[in-house]
């Protein structure tokens, strides 16, 4: 059934990408609907997150404060699958924690006030196309099924993708579903036993205020990161690995963990879902559509986290959509600039590190340990994944990792290939398509499966 509404922009998913892009564009004057399955109550993930602090000023969000903060450790102590610790990292307030559907509500408010009208219950069950132009989207509202029209639709549906994953091949965005790139993760959040809790950190098995993260425990692609606070009287956990991992069920590792800790208290906060970890779409917009955040795989490889992508991506979107609504119903060529400079720009850097991960899945899980321990790998690979920031190598730090080398020849290859596909990784995206050219993006993306394809863990490495 058609609906008497239409609205210049409709945006489908009101999370921290979906709502600041809804909100630039009604800053802009232009009539914008955010829509999404959840109501205002209910809208959200029940998660814990990081995101990085700078992302905000570059979107125009206020620092968070106080309560705001789940958490904020004074520093991260990294160790292996083995419990061996093998680093610390001072804080350096690089990445804040939140509470994700506390945020999200926080944004909608910001994009309400705005201009942009909500419509919560409204589930997305597909793009309207006519020809080769994404002209709206079809609800369900309650068994009712409504089309909505716009000039231009943005999917910010998160790890749904529920419409760009609809689209078909003549709009040139390709979007694979693939149980490798899937990671199963959930956290919570409780009050901590003062008691247990000073134990807890007397007897060194956790310290006071700070994270302790321990990397390959369940697989090479994973995390169990811990945080406490005497004072505060707060305790978090968070278990993260990939889904084709043969691991005991994720509820079952997260509860003994809390009980084998012994001071998590009353249970505060936090959730549990699949997160889609890979590099980002090779193509984001078509004619009338443009794809922002987790729904175009733009979640940081190294830690799961796609807050901070989501709002820039949102922000850049509606910063590259805006002239081009002033004039006509956008076309893709009309929107490029907005993939060019994603890709060219946050995709690259995370595309590396996409290309470090499916690597490091090739290797015995031993060998993170080895990497870990030796000092092969060390705080700047840690810090280069959170901040977002391409690989680096301080000088500081060769003299350490050449020893580690030395002492352990078998990582030298390993380490080796991942420089050299970082590095053809890197040099592909910053030369991705200035203009919207169906033959040269053919040709990048058939570039981009060749650089990529070795790499994938169902195929052999190259000798």
């Amino acid at each position: 059934m058609a609906s008497n509404m239409d609205f210049d922009v409709i945006v489908v998913g009101a999370g921290p990408g979906g709502c600041i892009a809804a909100r630039d564009l009604a800053r802009a004057k232009f009539r914008v609907a955010l829509f999404d399955k959840d109501n205002r109550d209910t809208l959200g993930k029940t998660i814990i997150v990081e995101a990085q602090r700078a992302m905000f000023d570059l979107v125009g969000i206020p620092q968070l404060q106080g309560d705001e903060v789940p958490y904020q450790e004074r520093r991260t102590r990294t160790f292996s699958k083995r419990r061996k610790e093998c680093f610390a990292i001072e804080a350096g307030h690089v990445c804040a924690s939140l509470y994700l559907d506390r945020f999200a509500k926080k944004l909608l408010a910001e994009a309400e006030k705005d201009g942009a009208q909500f419509f919560g219950g409204w589930t997305a069950k597909e793009p309207v196309v006519k020809g080769k132009r994404v002209a709206g989207v079809r609800f369900d509202r309650g068994g009712t099924t409504e089309d909505v029209a716009a000039k231009l639709v943005i999917d910010a549906t998160g790890y749904d993708a529920a419409l760009v994953s609809k689209l078909g091949p003549d709009l040139g965005i390709e979007f694979e579903d693939r149980q490798a790139d899937l990671v199963i993760a959930e956290n919570h959040f409780h009050e901590a036993g003062e008691h247990n809790a000073k134990k807890a950190v007397k007897e060194g098995r956790q310290g006071d205020d700070e994270v302790w993260m321990r990397l390959g425990a369940y697989g090479n692609y994973s995390t169990e990161y811990s945080f406490l606070s005497i004072q505060k009287q707060r305790a978090y956990i968070l278990i993260g690995f990939k889904a084709d991992y043969r691991q005991p069920p994720i509820k079952d590792l997260t509860k003994a963990f809390r009980e084998d800790a012994g001071y998590y208290g009353k249970w505060l906060y936090g959730g549990a879902g699949p997160i889609r970890v890979r590099r980002s779409l090779d193509q984001l917009v078509a004619d009338g559509f443009m794809v922002i955040g987790e729904a175009a795989c733009q979640v940081m490889p190294t830690n799961g986290s796609g807050v901070a992508s989501a709002l820039y991506a949102g922000h850049l979107a509606a910063k590259v959509a805006a002239p081009a609504l002033k004039e006509r119903a956008p076309t893709a060529g009309d929107l490029w600039r907005y993939a060019r400079e994603y890709q060219s720009g946050r995709g690259a850097v995370l595309a590396t590190h996409d290309a470090a991960k499916l690597l490091l899945d090739h290797l015995p899980n031993d060998r993170i340990a080895d990497m870990l321990e030796s000092g092969v790998m060390q705080p700047d690979d840690i810090h280069s994944g959170s901040v977002p920031e391409f690989m680096k190598i301080k000088p500081e730090s060769l003299p350490g990792r050449a020893l580690a080398l030395i002492r352990n020849p078998a990582l030298i290859r390993f380490v080796m290939r991942t420089g050299k596909a970082a590095s053809a990784v890197r040099k592909h995206y910053e030369a991705y398509p200035r203009r919207y050219d169906a033959k040269e993006i053919r040709a990048w993306k058939e570039a981009a499966k060749r650089i990529f394809e070795p790499m994938e863990i169902n195929r052999k490495l190259p000798k």
